[in-house]
């Protein structure tokens, strides 16, 4: 339905609610499979979870301080189950976005990622690639003001990276956007600037075609 509406993307918890299977349970495997089936790549944003995003948004709890310090455990924790559990291997075409989750963490995540396996898997499905492939085939990641980004490119992968602007919250580098850019990506291609900054965001929101 809300496809059908117009809508490029759907959004779901950061980490599942307590209580509730964790998302390498096969129960959400007909959601998978809709959401690869319509194109409809899923974002999973900060603070909209169960787990570390509860200390984050609850500041009358004497630990909401560490919220800022181990928030991008959530975020790991997330991927690290849609991958080695193997729902990026079951369903190839579906899309994880990370939104404003930054990115500083990411490098050494994708180290560790690869090495994750080492002693073999604890999971039923089994993988056909290494573990980082998956990432970088299936996974995106925003980041906003965030000099550091820009130079773990390559890391990262240049095909997973989109700017983002956050406006009009009051994190937004609005009004100071181009600036940021242009400081950024100074000396670096214009061609790695236009994906990370454009192309990369009109195809992960199937909008090339409308902003040719």
């Amino acid at each position: 339905r809300a496809a059908a509406m117009g809508l490029r993307v759907a959004m779901i918890w950061l980490s599942p609610p307590e209580g509730a299977p964790g998302y390498n349970s096969t129960v959400y495997d007909p959601f998978w499979a809709a959401a690869q089936e319509l194109e409809m790549p899923l974002v999973l944003h900060a603070i909209t979870g169960g787990a570390e995003s509860r200390l984050i948004i609850n500041y009358w709890d004497e630990h909401s301080s560490l919220g800022g310090l181990i928030r991008h455990h959530e975020i790991e924790h997330t991927l690290g189950m849609f991958i080695l559990s193997g729902v990026l291997e079951r369903f190839p075409k579906l899309r994880v976005i990370s939104a404003e989750n930054h990115t500083e963490w990411v490098p050494l995540f994708l180290k560790r990622l690869g090495t994750a396996l080492r002693r073999g898997s604890t999971f039923p499905t089994k993988l056909s690639m290494d573990a980082t492939d998956y990432f970088h085939r299936q996974v995106m990641v925003t980041y906003m003001n965030e000099p550091g980004t820009v130079d773990n490119r390559d890391i990262i992968g240049v095909d997973n990276l989109a700017c983002a602007s956050d406006y009009p919250h009051n994190a937004s580098t609005w009004p100071n956007s181009q600036r940021i850019v242009e400081r950024d990506f100074e000396g670096i291609h214009d061609d790695v600037r236009r994906k990370m900054t454009r192309d990369n965001t009109l195809r992960a929101f199937g909008l090339a075609g409308v902003f040719a």
